[in-house]
């Protein structure tokens, strides 16, 4: 098993990772983007895009963990009545809400993607 880098428990990144998965997007591509997403974001606040490159490379360092089959369900079943276009915005904030429970003082996290 890899050590642990960042804040984030091994079963936070699986649940981060089914989240992904369950939405419609995979993991690899997400990190992609996300890591994109974090390069613009430096310019506005380098602490919050640190913290974006944080969570991006940490769900990326085992994109096939996802935990039990039990635990992918759940996952999907979170976005089974949520439109497909409205699937990112809900998997932003359900990853948001954990990236706040760790950086609890980061105001910046209340704007949209």
């Amino acid at each position: 098993m890899l050590e642990q880098e960042g804040p984030y428990s091994q079963e936070e990144l699986r649940h981060m990772r089914r989240l992904i998965v369950a939405s419609g997007a995979d993991v690899e591509g997400w990190v992609r983007r996300t890591r994109r997403s974090a390069e613009f974001v430096r310019s506005l606040s380098p602490l919050q895009a640190d913290v974006i490159t944080a969570q991006a490379l940490a769900v990326g360092a085992e994109p096939e963990a996802m935990g039990a089959p039990e635990a992918m369900q759940e996952a999907e079943a979170i976005f089974a009545d949520v439109d497909p276009a409205e699937r990112h915005k809900r998997l932003w904030h359900l990853l948001l809400d954990i990236r706040r429970r760790h950086h609890p003082d980061i105001a910046e996290f209340d704007t949209e993607p």
